[in-house]
């Protein structure tokens, strides 16, 4: 399994504690 662009978006924004362009607030899990 691939993790998408968002994904690790997500993951690195909870890393860093800090928002990323990314890490868009429409998840769906």
């Amino acid at each position: 399994m691939k993790a998408t662009l968002q994904e690790v978006a997500t993951a690195l924004a909870g890393l860093t504690g800090e928002p990323h362009p990314l890490a868009l607030p429409e998840q769906e899990e």
